[in-house]
């Protein structure tokens, strides 16, 4: 009785302070710092961004709706607010000599009124952007916390611990302890000891604050430092980055991990932590949105990239996972993304979907749908991906969301993508070339994240051998088979073929596609409705017109073909690496000699030109091997295509190569034949670099237009 009191007296503060939309109000609060009460007592009061705007801070948190609640009197009513805002208001007034003006969300927004929420979340980029100060609120400290920001302020001037002479293999102590004694003897002694400072770090990055998605914007956007409170401390953002990239990266090194536990007291579990910060807890999410924010072209729309950065923060209503980045988007971003709360998480998705689609010109938003590991809800269709989450243990996606087309792979060059959505938008219809049809799988490998593993333990050569070797077909006129042995094949090939589109069935929908190239970005455009041009296989249209014209060939040997698709010819660090694609030849040494069950299953591969490899090399393999067949399985076609597709993939599925798309798609029929679901994005050996396309007979890299039939697909 008395919490809907509470609510009753809370929706007479917002009605005595209505905001207007249309002059883009806002409500501040105002603490007095004259009044010196047990109880917080504030005003509330409105303010529009079309006339002069009072100075303000605006105040970044962590909200608490199941924590203890505490109440202060606003505008002489009563009103109920979380304990941790209660605490941040209590400390203000005794830091101030003069009225402070706050903006804070849970007490300037009726959070009980859609309507109001969906004309005030807008307002989000004005609001952290032209406050006076950004002031990051974690909730109440400790004697270790307020050890920890006493050095994060002094860092700059007297940390200068040089790993570069700390020997990392054998754990050189002596060095490590008069590093030590040299950075830390100013603040940590007998009475303050390393493992307070080791704590205090750890309660500060593991702060709810650092996990929430809303935060990200928060910092980002204000274009002076925000300054960080926990307690009675405080440090600028700047300050509290760098001492995060240097202080718990290197306390964190296995080689101090002894220092730590004799000398400072540490024990295992502790240190696991600090072993783990990065794993654990992620504060390095924030400052890395805030420096992309600074950095990045803003006339160009990156909502993408802050979509992919911010993908495993947490937010109390999931359709926040979108509007609570739309701060950092462009206006076009919101003309396509319009905050309302009505909505469900699918038609937000599905704005999104739109968006990415539209303006990045190409289908890379369709390698985050149907990612394995996540929890189905019914009636989400399998093309929507879903923005809210990401599996914890899952593939590396082959093309990150938010790349450009062609950035990476380019499977259907720059054609780009025409869709319609059916159904109640529960369809796609796309369009593309059906390729193959799997036809043998291996068993899924595990996906592992940590690059320090290396290859051997997950990579089983020999049965992935097993899936890929008989794809290849004796080669009978080379120079190698006319020298030896005429019953003797010495080098197998890799030659797939695509099915003929006289081999579809008589059900199969086909459109004449035209593409004409766009003058600024020389991309090919889809042009008209593809819809309205469709026609069935046996149809006159299309027996009128020759639609088999293409002449698809590739020959390579068949160790070549499966050295690239193990590391997914792309010799990188990272999956959004430009460079090392197409991997260089050097790599094939590495890839089939330096794994000898993976060898001893490909025969013939003796024949690889051993090479002289740095351990940097080796380690760019192992990182792009394990980043192409973690959490994926190898397949085979029935002719002849191999690659690696979800663990999800199963005999029958389709391999299709997706106008618009940069890598090709694996697609399950529904059992109806004329509609499919979406199993997942492939690595399909041969196909990744515009093969297909290019050999097209009537495709022209120079010419104007293009046209060709292509397959219209229905997937659910």
């Amino acid at each position: 009785m008395e919490s809907l009191l509470l609510l009753v007296a809370e929706m007479r503060v917002f009605r005595g302070v209505p905001l207007d939309p249309s002059r883009r109000e806002i409500r501040l609060l105002k603490i007095d710092p004259d009044i010196h009460e047990s109880s917080v007592h504030a005003e509330l009061f409105t303010a529009s961004f079309e006339q002069d705007m009072p100075e303000f801070r605006a105040i970044s948190y962590a909200w608490d709706l199941n924590g203890p609640k505490k109440t202060i009197v606003v505008n002489g009513i009563q009103f109920e607010i979380c304990e941790n805002i209660y605490v941040l208001l209590k400390k203000i007034p005794r830091q101030s000599t003069y009225t402070v003006n706050l903006w804070i969300d849970t007490i300037c927004i009726n959070q009980e009124d859609l309507c109001e929420r969906n004309t005030q979340v807008p307002l989000m980029k004005d609001i952290y952007s032209k406050a006076s100060r950004v002031l990051v609120w974690l909730g109440d400290g400790n004697e270790s916390t307020d050890l920890a920001f006493a050095v994060m302020n002094k860092f700059n001037t007297w940390w200068n611990l040089d790993l570069g002479s700390i020997n990392l293999e054998n754990d050189d102590m002596q060095t490590i302890e008069q590093l030590y004694m040299r950075n830390l003897k100013h603040f940590v002694n007998k009475s303050t000891p390393v493992v307070s400072l080791i704590r205090g770090l750890i309660d500060i990055f593991s702060r709810e604050w650092f996990r929430r998605t809303w935060t990200l914007q928060e910092v980002a956007l204000p274009p002076n430092d925000p300054l960080v409170l926990c307690g009675d401390s405080s440090v600028s953002w700047s300050c509290l980055g760098i001492a995060h990239d240097r202080m718990i990266r290197e306390l964190g090194l296995p080689a101090i991990s002894r220092f730590l536990r004799l000398y400072g007291g540490l024990g295992d579990e502790e240190l696991a932590k600090v072993h783990k910060f990065d794993e654990n807890f992620r504060p390095i999410t924030a400052a890395k949105i805030r420096s992309l924010y600074r950095s990045l072209d803003r006339d160009h729309d990156q909502l993408a990239v802050y979509i992919h950065h911010a993908s495993r923060q947490i937010s109390t209503d999931p359709r926040d996972k979108i509007y609570g980045l739309l701060g950092l988007g462009s206006s076009m971003a919101h003309q396509f993304i319009p905050v309302d709360y009505k909505k469900t998480l699918q038609d937000i998705c599905l704005d999104a979907f739109k968006f990415l689609a539209s303006y990045q010109n190409g289908f890379q938003i369709l390698s985050r749908a149907a990612l394995p590991g996540l929890d189905k809800i019914p009636g989400w269709p399998s093309w929507l991906p879903r923005l809210d989450t990401v599996p914890w243990q899952g593939p590396c996606q082959l093309i990150q969301e938010y790349l450009g087309r062609c950035d990476v792979y380019k499977a259907s060059l720059s054609l780009s993508p025409g869709y319609e959505l059916i159904d109640l938008n529960r369809g796609l219809v796309i369009y593309g070339i059906l390729i193959d049809e799997v036809t043998e799988i291996g068993t899924p490998v595990r996906a592992d994240t940590s690059w320090q593993l290396r290859l051997n333990p997950i990579l089983d050569g020999g049965a992935i051998s097993d899936i890929f070797f008989p794809a290849c077909y004796p080669c009978e006129d080379c120079d190698w088979c006319m020298e030896g042995p005429q019953d003797v094949c010495r080098a197998p090939l890799y030659s797939p073929k695509i099915l003929s589109p006289d081999q579809s069935d008589a059900e199969d929908v086909w459109v004449r596609a035209t593409f004409l190239k766009d003058a600024v970005s020389g991309a090919l455009v889809f042009h008209g409705s593809p819809l309205g041009e469709a026609v069935q296989a046996t149809s006159p249209a299309r027996q009128d017109k020759k639609i088999d014209c293409w002449d698809y060939q590739l020959r390579k040997p068949i160790t070549e073909a499966i050295w690239r698709a193990i590391i997914g010819d792309h010799l990188a660090a990272e999956a959004a690496d430009t460079d090392g694609i197409p991997a260089p030849p050097r790599a094939e040494y590495l890839v089939i000699h330096e794994y000898p069950d993976l060898e001893s299953g490909i025969p013939f591969c003796n024949r690889v030109e051993e090479k002289e490899a740095s351990t940097e090399e080796r380690m760019l393999v192992t990182k792009s091997a394990m980043r192409m067949i973690g959490g994926r399985s190898a397949f085979r076609t029935l002719n002849g295509f191999i690659g690696f597709g979800p663990s999800t993939l199963e005999v029958g599925d389709k391999i299709v190569v997706i106008a618009g798309a940069d890598v090709p798609f694996a697609l399950r029929s529904r059992g109806d034949s004329e509609s499919f679901t979406l199993v997942g994005e492939c690595y399909v050996e041969g196909l990744m670099h515009g093969e297909l396309f290019r050999q097209h007979q009537e495709y022209d890299e120079n010419a104007e237009s293009f046209e060709l039939w292509l397959r219209q697909f229905i997937i659910f």
